[in-house]
């Protein structure tokens, strides 16, 4: 039987960056470590693990990647919504998105 992964409800860009640094620092990296394995500064690294939500996602979404984790997107509850749960598919939600 296949071991279920943890999962965390994520509801800012600090919590990103706390499961970043904690997955670093479990793979034994430092933050020059890692700013060298996507081609950044330590800088950015810093940054990105104090939650700045300015970041480039792109280069967060690499971050990601490299430390191994996972990024999953769900339903949550709609401030003010009174029913039950929204059920929302992507592309009705970003339809009219144009690129």
């Amino acid at each position: 039987m296949k071991a279920m992964k943890p999962t965390v409800n994520v509801r800012t860009i600090r919590d990103i960056g706390l499961m970043a640094r904690d997955r670093r620092k479990t793979l034994g990296w430092t933050q020059q470590d890692l700013a060298g394995r996507i081609g950044s500064q330590k800088k950015w690294v810093v940054e990105f693990e104090a939650g700045k939500p300015t970041l480039e996602a792109g280069r967060m979404m690499l971050a990601i990647n490299i430390l191994g984790l996972e990024f999953s997107l769900g339903d949550a509850p709609v401030q003010g919504e009174t029913s039950k749960r929204s059920s929302r598919n992507f592309n009705q939600i970003f339809a009219r998105v144009k690129p």
